[in-house]
Order: structure tokens, then sequence, then C-alpha cells
């Protein structure tokens, strides 16, 4: 038997209507600008912020200052002390021997105080080098207390006295000086002992 042709497929309809085209993409969205009500806002808050830093500063600076100054005076004062007590004990005896007795808790108690120094510069209100501070307060320290005060067969000594001297006139000079910075009101004769004839002393 002979198949049966394959009747023909339809043809598929074709739409009298185009299709539509897709629609546009939406524009990307514009950055919101802060209102200016907002800005002047942030901007004031800006402006306080840094205003109470400047005041917290001012403060800390006054309170540093107010604090050199009082110290600075103390130990001036104290030096002081020591010289007229040498002074008056030299034209009573008329001889050096038993000075150091007669200032020797003054002297320990004002130089043993000098350690407030090496606070000053660790904390920052003093711009010096902690060691170079340290050291030269520590060899002080060790002088009166383990050398001078420990060998009492060297306290009648001619040296003795000698670096007592030389420490008072530094010390008066150099605490009187820093007194008078912290005050803008340095005296010429000052600040020429300090800078001419006391430095060199400085490290005795």
């Amino acid at each position: 038997m002979t198949p049966l042709p394959t009747p023909p497929q339809p043809a598929p309809a074709v739409s009298s209507h185009p299709t539509p085209p897709p629609p546009p993409a939406p524009p990307p969205p514009t950055p919101a600008h802060p209102a200016p009500g907002a800005m002047a806002s942030s901007e004031e808050d800006g402006t306080v912020e840094e205003k109470e830093n400047n005041n917290k500063r001012r403060t800390k600076s006054a309170l540093a200052t107010a604090w050199l100054t009082f110290y600075n005076i103390a130990m001036t004062a104290g030096w002081l002390v020591l010289a007229i007590t040498m002074i008056r004990f030299y034209v009573k005896k008329g001889t050096h021997k038993g000075l150091y007795r007669s200032i020797a808790r003054t002297l320990k108690f004002f130089q043993t105080f000098a350690l407030v120094e090496v606070g000053h510069c660790a904390i920052g209100i003093v711009r010096t080098s902690v060691i170079v501070t340290g050291v030269q307060v520590c060899s002080r320290i060790f002088m009166v207390w383990f050398v001078t005060n420990g060998i009492r067969q060297i306290q009648n000594e001619e040296s003795v006295i000698l670096f007592l001297v030389v420490w008072t006139v530094t010390e008066i000079t150099r605490y009187s000086y820093y007194t008078f910075k912290l005050l803008n009101h340095l005296p010429y004769f000052i600040k020429w002992a300090r800078c001419g004839c006391c430095r060199p002393l400085a490290g005795i």
C-alpha cells in the first residue's frame, strides 16, 4: 500500500499589530542635597566642638602655667633660705665647719623635691628630655643623700662647701629666671646671670 501524503502545516499567523518597544530605563537617582538648614546646623556643631577644644586647651595651659609659677617661686624661696642660712652661719661662727649640718634638712628637702621636674617633663608641660632631667636631678640627690649625708667625715671639707655655694647661686638664678619668664617680666640682669654666668655651673 502506498502511504498517504502528509498534509501541509498551516503557516503561523502574523499579527497585524507590531510588538511595542520595551519601556525606557528610569533615570539614575539624583544625589540628595542636604537642606540649607542641615548644612548650617552641622557647621555650627563643628564650630562649637572646636571652641570647646580650644577652651579646654586654654584651661590646661593656664593651670600648667599657674602650677609652674608656684613651683618656681617656692624653689627660689627655698634656695634663698639656704643662702641666707649659710651666710648667717659663717658670719656668726667665722668658719665653715658645721655648716652642712645646719642646712642638711632644708637642703635634702628642696633637692629631693626637684624630682617633680622629672614629672613635668614626663607629662609634657615642660619641653625637656625626661632622661636628661632625670640624670641631673638624681645625680644631685645621690650626692646629697648617699655621699655627703652618708659620709660624715667629708661634711666639713671645703669641697662640700664649694658645691653647696655653687648649687645655691645656680638654683636661685635658674628658678627666678623661670619665674620671671612665666610672668612675662624678665629683668635683663636675671637673663644675663642665667645665660652668661650660671649656665656653665648648672652641670656641677
